[in-house]
């Protein structure tokens, strides 16, 4: 009998559960906090606080301002991505270069040494 209790208050919770802004502010801050968005979210949330006290010139300059430093980051980003694009790109050709180089050279001493232990037998191998 009590587990039918349990069950009734346990669906009792949940149907009665009510949302309001804390409810949402509280998921809010749990969703941030599993996806690593907290920093961000706190970053926006003390800008639009320390804009709600000014007067409505100094919000506008503050924002203009804020604007002007993200269209420059954004600018920066974009050139760091293509930066490191080309870093990736030159890596990969100087990996391959040196790959290719050492498996000729693992070849060419596995040839040798198969020369020398079954003399004529490797004329497959030499192209």
């Amino acid at each position: 009998m009590a587990k039918n209790q349990d069950n009734k208050q346990k669906r009792g919770l949940t149907e009665n559960r009510q949302i309001n802004i804390w409810a949402m502010i509280r998921d809010t801050l749990i969703a941030s906090m599993n996806k690593g968005q907290l920093p961000l979210m706190a970053v926006i949330l003390i800008i639009l606080v320390l804009v709600s006290k000014l007067d409505a010139k100094e919000a506008a300059n503050i924002l203009n301002k804020i604007i002007d430093l993200l269209v420059k980051g954004s600018i920066l980003g974009y050139a760091l991505f293509g930066i490191t694009l080309l870093g990736w790109f030159v890596h990969v050709k100087v990996q391959r270069r040196i790959f290719s180089s050492e498996i000729n050279r693992l070849s060419e001493e596995r040839t040798t040494l198969q020369e020398k232990l079954y003399p004529g037998s490797t004329e497959s191998s030499r192209r």
